[in-house]
This record gives structure tokens, C-alpha cells and sequence, in this order.
């Protein structure tokens, strides 16, 4: 009987910590994605208005987007 506790405590354990592993792989993933949008917009804070022309995006939606928190898609 002292088998059958341990190996069922034992599988809720791994159960757990593959949650937990998951938990910290999403979560690293979500801060390379806002490291991402961060320095994307501090590039395009960076562009001219001709540079701006020639991707097609005009000052005001720049001053949307880089007003946006890094949070925010």
C-alpha cells in the first residue's frame, strides 16, 4: 500500500510540474512577444515622414502606434 501513495503522489507531482514548466515557457514566450512590439515601435518612432510615405503609414497612425503600451497588440 505504502507503493501504491507513493507512485500516485509521484505522478501528481511530474503532473505538476509540467504544468508549472508550461506556465514559464508561456510566459517567457509573452515577454519575447512584448520585447518585440517595444522595439518594433522605437523603429518606427524613429522613421521620416518620406520613409513613412513609402510604407503607407501616415503620422497619425504612427502616433497611435507607438503611443500603445508594449502590452497591447
Amino acid at each position: 500500500m505504502r507503493t501504491t501513495l507513493t507512485h500516485g503522489h509521484t505522478q501528481g507531482l511530474s503532473h505538476l510540474g509540467h504544468g508549472v514548466g508550461h506556465a514559464v515557457h508561456e510566459m517567457v514566450q509573452t515577454l519575447h512577444v512584448w520585447q518585440e512590439r517595444a522595439r518594433a515601435r522605437r523603429q518606427l518612432a524613429e522613421l521620416d515622414d518620406h520613409m513613412l510615405q513609402d510604407i503607407g503609414i501616415d503620422r497619425d497612425s504612427l502616433e497611435h502606434e507607438i503611443d500603445k503600451p508594449f502590452w497591447r497588440a
